[in-house]
């Protein structure tokens, strides 16, 4: 079985943390800081038990700035990977910083729910970068 898998998020949200963790093994370049590691996109293979996972990490979305059109290359970029795919997207990790369901988050979110897949992708909410957390449970 293969599992083709998107994953989204804002700049520094851990999105490629999250495909070491799932790859068990460091696979992506991550940073400490909030800046981007991913250009484009890069794609990551894998397997799972017995499912061979193809990860695609894209590159951190932001929130718009008045004086640049910059935070417009990600949409554009993600558009254009979608569209490159010659697979069909079986799910979307949409990775956010703790539970921050912020403007951007929700932008992403219909972004590749209503436009990119018309609702026919099931999206994974993952809450990144809570190991600091007292009690991971609450």
């Amino acid at each position: 079985m293969t599992l083709n898998v998107v994953i989204v998020g804002e700049t520094g949200a851990g999105k490629s943390a999250l495909i070491n963790l799932l790859a068990n093994e460091c696979m992506a370049l991550v940073s400490s800081d909030v800046t981007s590691c991913t250009g484009a996109f890069a794609e990551y293979t894998f397997s799972v038990d017995s499912t061979e996972v193809h990860a695609y990490d894209t590159m951190g979305f932001s929130s718009a700035r008045v004086d640049s059109l910059s935070h417009l290359v990600p949409y554009e970029r993600a558009y254009n990977l979608i569209q490159s795919l010659k697979t069909r997207v079986d799910l979307v990790f949409l990775c956010t910083n703790k539970d921050r369901l912020n403007l951007v988050t929700r932008q992403i979110y219909h972004l590749f729910n209503d436009f990119f897949f018309d609702g026919t992708v099931p999206i994974a909410l993952i809450a990144t970068h809570r190991e600091k957390e007292q009690s991971m449970e609450d």
